[in-house]
């Protein structure tokens, strides 16, 4: 059985989804950020 959900419902979805990601965006970046200094770049 396939279950097929309407343009609204899938846009819907991905607002959702996005908004999660978004409000961890700080948290994230402060857990890798002593990763990417080897690099060589400068944080600014």
């Amino acid at each position: 059985m396939t279950k097929v959900l309407s343009p609204a419902a899938m846009a819907a979805q991905a607002l959702a989804c996005a908004a999660v990601g978004a409000a961890k965006v700080l948290a994230n970046q402060s857990r890798v950020i002593a990763l990417n200094r080897p690099s060589g770049s400068k944080l600014t």
